[in-house]
């Protein structure tokens, strides 16, 4: 018993102080980051999926054409994301005025 409480979620004990873990934490931010690349490729896939249906049957307006492109580059764009770079990632954004 060290009398001393951890400062963190990632603390360890060395046998003389807590410490990060440093590896601990790193593996639940590429965790985090692997779910939010998740939810954001489910997101924008819903988005396109009724312009896509419409492009299939040829009644996609042009400005649904745009936003279907502009969606596709986006999720190319989160698709590239390299999650064990977690916690230093730059999230694209997502197309404006689409949603």
């Amino acid at each position: 018993f060290t009398g001393i409480s951890p400062s963190g979620p990632y603390q360890k004990w060395n046998g003389k102080k807590w410490v990060t873990d440093t590896a601990a934490q790193h593996a639940a931010d590429v965790e985090s980051a692997e779910q939010q690349k998740a939810a954001l490729l489910l997101e924008a896939k819903a988005m396109i999926s009724l312009w896509q249906t419409e492009l299939q049957l040829g009644i996609i307006s042009d400005e649904d054409k745009a936003s279907l492109i502009a969606w596709m580059n986006y999720i190319k764009a989160v698709q590239a994301i390299d999650t064990p770079k977690a916690p230093d990632i730059t999230w694209p954004i997502p197309p404006a005025g689409d949603a």
